[in-house]
């Protein structure tokens, strides 16, 4: 096949003149009849291209110069002889017989110079009438009532829009107590000053309402800042996963009731209750410390020296805490010796011999009535209650019955005898018996270990404190909790109800005393189950967390502490904990258990029916104690899908 180079026996040393070579090259193209096939027809046209413009220049010695010895004749023979060297003679593929039309190479003028001026509308395809239109800014200037001026600064006057200084009749601030009112032309203003304790919001002077910068919670969960101006508050959306509490947008608190341990074993008498030296040396101290906080020697001081750091722990804000103790009684005067043995009681606790370890009054019922025994004598178990409101400082109240002190203070109320003062005790004062109260509480050791009681009086409080779903209100405050609304139908309502965790944690140095079966429905095993998984049914409905009905009993749920895969086997009615409203209130019990192995089979299997964690704390350990505590509330809940339900709460504030 023939090269597609130029042939070495050609004369390449002579260029055609640039003034004439191009127009003879392409004329030559445009006129011939080109055989070609339709693939090379491109790159035969660009090499011919290229080797016109290539001999335009100086000549072959690089001196600038023209050769001006060919004839234009000798040119196209030369450049014809270039074609058909550049043609290979036997073509692949499909050939194609063009005839290529003559090339007009007539100067043509700039094509710029063949578009017409057109004018420019600038407020082309707007719906504005002749003549109103603004060349220099391209803004409509026409207006009326149904199309009004919609550029800044500017005013309806005689259906063109006009600026001047001010818009006529509009009244703003001029400063946080002036007001200022724009003439009738647009060309003045009026100033008034606001009375006292007013400021100009909007061109309006308004009450002042609030200190500038103040934030609270306000309707609907918002956070709500008070304007620069005092005279409005400004409502503002929390991220998803948080709840407004306390004046700012926290991350959504759960709920945590914790049962301590008061019974007798958790003080040191005769032995019992003592624990390692856990720094240099563990002295007794005189009442009403009786122990180190630093360097506790009773399980009662380490417990109560670990649950302070616990307290004080960050972690603690992820819940709403209630703290609870065995039932006791107060009674004066005090026990002043922390070793004495024989007076059965600690501090200004007492245990008389016709006391028993549960609430004064209880009669056994499983629902306890508005106002009964459990409502009028919840002083005897209940140390710190669930938070009224958000401002409620319900840590440092938990501080102070963990802090080794225990302080009283008389009151000015008249009293004959101390079921007058309940919570207290009457004593003389200045001459007159008065109610004294703990103005400094403290955690004691006395008394034996219901475990089974005390898991009961933790599921009703959470049905009568924590979670008041549907209790009858007026207001916001009847509800005493900070979490709920009272709704247009008068029902207490926490819009996150459905969203928080509930837990009991259950801390304790021994096993039930006095001991119940699971067959008895007081029985801590019972309680626990019930509160999780419920304990009689009829369907698998009235079952929860993964439990089946089986035998009208609710079974078949996981034991995650390990140990008996044994269910307690009591139906007693009712089968769940309900709010107000009846929605089952579903409660995850925790234990921490210091018994050793005394406890730990009956205090597992409460772990176990309760759904929760089971961890056994060394006394010799309070850091690691420390850390099963933190790791309760180390929740790792993705709560950005939880929305809240505020479809039946007044917009207007709780307050």
């Amino acid at each position: 096949m023939p090269s597609s180079s130029p042939s070495p026996n050609k004369n390449w040393t002579k260029r055609l003149p640039c003034d004439r070579s191009m127009g003879k090259l392409l004329r030559m193209f445009g006129e011939g009849i080109m055989i070609v096939n339709r693939h090379l027809k491109v790159a035969l046209l660009g090499s011919l291209l290229a080797l016109a413009l290539g001999r335009c220049g100086g000549d072959d010695n690089g001196n600038g110069t023209e050769t001006k010895d060919t004839s234009a004749v000798d040119q196209i023979a030369e450049v014809t002889d270039l074609i058909e060297d550049l043609l290979p003679t036997d073509l692949p593929g499909e050939h194609v017989d063009e005839v290529l039309p003559p090339v007009d190479l007539t100067p043509k003028p700039d094509l710029v110079e063949l578009v017409p001026d057109i004018p420019v509308d600038p407020c082309q395809g707007s719906s504005c009438p002749t003549g109103y239109c603004d060349p220099e800014t391209g803004n409509c200037l026409f207006c009326s009532e149904e199309q009004p001026c919609s550029q800044p600064g500017t005013w309806c006057k005689d259906s063109w829009c006009v600026t001047t200084l001010c818009i006529p009749e509009s009244k703003d601030c001029s400063t946080m107590t002036q007001t200022r009112t724009c003439g009738a032309d647009g060309e003045s203003f009026t100033y008034e000053d606001c009375p006292e304790e007013q400021a100009c919001n909007a061109g309006e002077c308004l009450p002042v309402i609030c200190n500038p910068g103040d934030r609270k919670c306000g309707a609907a969960g918002m956070l709500k800042v008070c304007a620069p101006t005092g005279v409005a508050w400004v409502p503002t959306s929390c991220p998803p996963g948080q709840a407004c509490t306390a004046g700012d947008c926290r991350p959504l608190q759960h709920n945590l009731l914790v049962i301590f341990d008061t019974s007798s074993s958790m003080w040191p008498a005769m032995g019992m209750g003592t624990v390692p030296c856990i720094c240099a040396s563990c002295a007794p101290k005189a009442y009403p410390g009786c122990e180190d906080p630093a360097c506790p020697r009773s399980r009662l001081g380490l417990s109560k020296h670990v649950f302070m750091k616990f307290f004080d722990s960050p972690n603690i804000g992820a819940v709403n805490l209630v703290l609870t103790h065995f039932a006791q009684k107060i009674k004066s005067p005090p026990v002043t010796a922390c070793d004495n043995m024989w007076a059965m009681g600690r501090g200004y606790y007492s245990k008389g011999m016709t006391d028993t370890d549960f609430i004064t009054g209880d009669d056994g019922s499983h629902v306890t009535a508005e106002g009964s025994w459990f409502d009028t004598n919840l002083h005897e178990i209940l140390s710190v209650p669930f938070p009224v409101d958000e401002y409620e400082d319900n840590l440092g109240k938990a501080k102070l019955w963990v802090d080794f002190d225990e302080q009283v203070g008389p009151t000015e109320t008249p009293c004959i005898g101390s079921i007058e003062c309940p919570g207290g005790f009457c004593e003389m004062h200045e001459g007159s018996k008065v109610c004294w109260y703990h103005t400094n509480p403290e955690l004691r050791a006395l008394g034996g270990t219901p475990l089974g009681r005390s898991m009961f009086y933790a599921g009703e409080l959470y049905r009568k404190q924590i979670m008041v779903d549907g209790r009858e209100c007026e207001t916001a405050a009847d509800c005493k909790n900070k979490n709920y609304y009272c709704t247009t139908q008068g029902k207490c309502k926490d819009p996150y109800a459905l969203c928080r965790v509930n837990m009991i944690l259950l801390f304790t140095d021994g096993e039930e005393s006095p001991e119940t079966s699971t067959s008895e429905f007081f029985n801590p095993r019972v309680q626990a189950k019930r509160f999780r998984y419920g304990l009689g049914c009829n369907t698998d409905d009235d079952c929860f967390d993964g439990a089946v009905c089986e035998n009208k009993m609710c079974q078949g749920y996981p034991h995650p502490n390990g140990g008996s895969s044994y269910y307690p086997p009591n139906t007693e009615t009712p089968w769940r904990v309900e709010r107000y409203d009846g929605v089952p209130i579903r409660i995850m019990t925790h234990v921490i258990d210091m018994s050793s192995s005394s406890g730990s089979s009956n205090n597992r299997g409460i772990a176990n029916d309760g759904g929760g964690s089971y961890y056994i704390a060394a006394d010799a350990d309070p850091d690691a104690m420390l850390a099963q505590l933190l790791e309760l509330v180390d929740l790792k809940q993705n709560l950005l899908g939880c929305v809240p339900d505020y479809s039946d709460i007044s917009m207007e504030d709780p307050e």
